[in-house]
């Protein structure tokens, strides 16, 4: 019987940038080298945007945007740039399909004691070279009724 083997998840110290001068309360995690696939029809990378626990009783997310943008190096092999907005999908024609989801209208899911998701992002990597993900959350803070919008990039370099 054949093993499929799960890449390991590393939370990042993405690059950040929030609204107000504040810390953003966001992280994403996922592989910062995933395996380059066959690339068939169904995505196989997950990327999350997790809460910091001691934002989570004061944060509601009201719009997430993940910008999956290829380097120049990876736009020579043919990749595109990929965007989707909340829970939405896209499927170019002759590329692998993207998904998002923004888990329960911006109400955030436990994974764990310590962890809860806001929402994940599943794609692929099929064209070689390097990647940035961008991902921005517009967000309410529920005790003082303020707006904030944060921006996140992860590097990722499929092998």
């Amino acid at each position: 019987m054949a093993t499929t083997r799960i890449p390991k998840r590393r939370q990042r110290s993405p690059k950040s940038r929030a609204s107000g001068g504040a810390a953003s309360p966001w992280t994403i995690v996922g592989p910062e080298t995933p395996k380059r696939t066959l690339c068939g029809a169904v995505p196989e990378f997950t990327y999350g945007l997790l809460g910091d626990k001691t934002q989570l009783p004061r944060a509601e997310i009201l719009q997430i945007v993940w910008h999956k943008i290829p380097r120049q190096d990876a736009v020579q092999q043919g990749a595109i740039d990929r965007l989707l907005v909340d829970s939405d999908w896209e499927a170019p024609p002759k590329k692998t399909p993207h998904y998002s989801v923004l888990i329960k209208d911006g109400v955030p899911t436990p994974l764990s004691q310590d962890t809860f998701s806001f929402a994940i992002c599943v794609m692929s990597f099929c064209s070689t070279g390097h990647y940035d993900l961008y991902v921005h959350v517009r967000w309410r803070d529920t005790q003082n009724g303020n707006i904030h919008f944060d921006t996140q990039s992860f590097a990722i370099a499929p092998t």
